[in-house]
């Protein structure tokens, strides 16, 4: 893998660790949508194992504990969890970002974090529809 393509798969994972911090959520979908501008859809899914991990995490993080394993079953199994472990290149990356976006967060008044969330969404929005339009 060439020295580039790994530098912007480590960013990627800090980016998406980071939103996904501040929000809690989008990790799969932001990360597979960068990671494809690099490699093939079917390299970059494998890459985004990860957030089975960013998803524990939060769960572990989360009010309760013991509803969410009730709600998920035996959903998890040995095989998901061991590909999961296998896959180093992004884990601390995307960790990393995580705890940062959890950081920045909780230092949020909820009034500026609604407009900057809110704001990115109608950004997001109106370049999709300019892309279409073009």
């Amino acid at each position: 893998m060439h020295a580039g393509v790994f530098a912007f798969i480590l960013a990627v994972f800090a980016l998406v660790g980071f939103v996904k911090g501040v929000i809690g959520l989008g990790l799969p979908t932001i990360s597979m949508g960068l990671l494809v501008l690099v490699m093939r859809p079917v390299e970059a899914a494998v890459l985004v194992l990860p957030s089975l991990l960013t998803n524990v995490w939060q769960m572990l993080a989360g009010p309760s504990l013991t509803s969410a394993l009730k709600a998920l079953g035996l959903s998890f199994t040995v095989s998901t969890l061991a590909l999961a472990l296998t896959v180093n290149v992004a884990r601390a990356d995307a960790i990393g970002g995580m705890w940062l976006g959890q950081t920045l967060r909780s230092r949020l008044p909820p009034l500026i974090f609604r407009r900057c969330f809110f704001g990115g969404l109608l950004r997001l929005g109106l370049y999709l529809i300019i892309g279409v339009v073009r």
